[in-house]
């Protein structure tokens, strides 16, 4: 036998690379052991809230009436808590036209929960409208809702270009932070630390130079007063040296600079430290190990990233944000591969409860690799996205959580759940999906990256409620033809 061909021989009979690195596997086959959904650990916070609501807004008397009421206070609280918005109950708006409930009901703010991204500020200003109108006070309940939504018109004006917007976006920042502020004072919140951070987590001040806009102010001042032997101020104070850091990095796709690297390893340091010890304070709660998963990452913490992953997974299986963080590091423009971020999604779905929100992360998971910078690279992520064995995949777990969810997922994922259908040739069942889902006219933004022709399932369905092709292109242009 040659010497090649004994190599050959060899190879072959190698054991198959793992993708996957095994301390991920061995992360979430830990945390799937005992798996904890991650909303159970907002029991005390749904007890308050249900307390306050009944008090606010008696249940009907009838059984009808109640079940409403119940889903009602379903969603209230899933936005107060930041939930994945597919969780969301689409049809509840719509059911209180006309009931009684709806007469107290903040409508809009629930519109404005479901509705798509486009359309956020301009819900959030509707509902702010009602609230303005004499006898609108009593629909601020309970306070979490109006510094939600004045959070998301500050962050709707930012992206306004008029000076006079800009302005306007700043006072209403201002009174957002000193209303946010007296309301934590006067112990608006008191024993629901976990709700004050949901709130403001994502507050669009973050996105401007630190210590020059008020929000960043307000959350600095209330970190402050909690202290670093307290878990909402120790959180608080290492998100904001997290923030530092990456603003001290700049724009992420450029190569940190000589000088700004000891500038970004001591913010990272401060946040790693702080983080750590509010995760200490707090083991059972996710929030501050999902932080440290991208801490380990960019800066190397004395515990590894998956350790962290493991204990973000802990605090809830279903957190999605932890499962997307992991994958993002898995990528090839990472050093890892499309086949190690699909097996990581594949894993959340084979691990998940049967009634889990889980496998939401394999849908994210395989959206997440169409990020693939290059032109050859986008069109090898496609491919391989396009994989049949991929493609019932997706339409499987679809399927696991419409049972889970009580209802359809959100509508994005239903039109590449159509798309993905339509390119497996089961076109009847795609164009039933395409004909049930509302402002479908985005999905014709999408056929172009599934590499199907748009005119041929435009006929499919059929819809004279379908705009014509002008008014599709500027739908195009604003969803940025995005394959997902």
């Amino acid at each position: 036998m040659s010497r090649i061909c004994l190599l050959l021989l060899l190879i072959a009979c190698m054991p198959a690379a793992e993708d996957l690195p095994a301390a991920t596997r061995e992360a979430v086959l830990a945390a799937a052991r005992a798996p904890v959904a991650l909303l159970d650990g907002w029991a005390g916070e749904r007890r308050w809230f249900d307390e306050l609501m009944l008090r606010r807004l008696p249940a009907p008397a009838d059984e009808a009436g109640r079940a409403l009421h119940r889903r009602l206070l379903d969603q209230v609280f899933l936005g107060m808590v930041g939930a994945h918005s597919d969780r969301f109950d689409r049809a509840l708006p719509a059911e209180l036209e006309g009931h009684p409930l709806g007469a107290s009901v903040p409508a809009a703010y629930l519109r404005w929960l479901v509705g798509p991204l486009s359309r956020n500020y301009q819900l959030a200003s509707d509902y702010m409208a009602v609230l303005q109108k004499p006898g609108g006070k009593p629909l601020e309940w309970p306070c979490p809702l109006r510094f939600q939504v004045r959070a998301s018109l500050v962050q709707g004006w930012r992206h306004a270009k008029e000076a006079r917007d800009i302005a306007q976006a700043d006072g209403l920042a201002a009174d957002l932070a000193k209303r946010f502020l007296a309301a934590e004072k006067a112990g608006e919140f008191a024993g629901h630390d976990r709700l004050v951070y949901a709130l403001v987590e994502d507050w669009p001040d973050y996105e401007h130079p630190l210590g020059k806009r008020p929000l960043s102010a307000a959350i600095d001042e209330l970190a402050a007063r909690r202290g670093e032997d307290d878990w909402l101020g120790c959180l608080l104070a290492g998100k904001r040296a997290y923030d530092r850091a990456w603003v001290a990095r700049g724009d992420p796709t450029k190569r940190l600079s000589d000088e700004d690297k000891p500038v970004f390893a001591g913010h990272m340091a401060r946040a790693e430290q702080l983080l750590a010890k509010a995760w200490r304070l707090h083991p059972e709660r996710p929030e501050a190990a999902t932080l440290l998963m991208v801490v380990a990452t960019a800066h190397q913490t004395a515990d590894p990233v998956d350790t962290w992953f493991g204990r973000a997974l802990a605090g809830g299986f279903d957190g999605i944000r932890a499962w997307s963080i992991r994958a993002s590091y898995l990528r090839p423009d990472w050093g890892g591969s499309r086949q190690a971020v699909l097996d990581l999604g594949i894993l959340a779905v084979e691990q998940a409860p049967a009634d889990s929100f889980a496998p939401r992360a394999f849908l994210d998971l395989v959206h997440l690799l169409k990020d693939a910078g290059t032109e050859a690279g986008i069109r090898a992520a496609r491919d391989f996205i396009s994989r049949p064995e991929v493609l019932r995949r997706y339409a499987e777990v679809v399927e696991r959580l419409d049972r889970a969810c009580g209802g359809p997922v959100g509508p994005s994922v239903r039109t590449s759940h159509a798309l993905m259908l339509w390119h497996l040739g089961q076109r009847d069942q795609a164009c039933a999906i395409l004909r049930s889902i509302p402002h479908r006219q985005r999905a014709w933004s999408k056929c172009v990256a599934w590499r199907i022709d748009e005119r041929e399932v435009r006929a499919a369905v059929a819809d004279p409620e379908d705009p014509p092709a002008a008014a599709v292109g500027a739908e195009r242009e604003e969803a940025g033809g995005s394959a997902f």
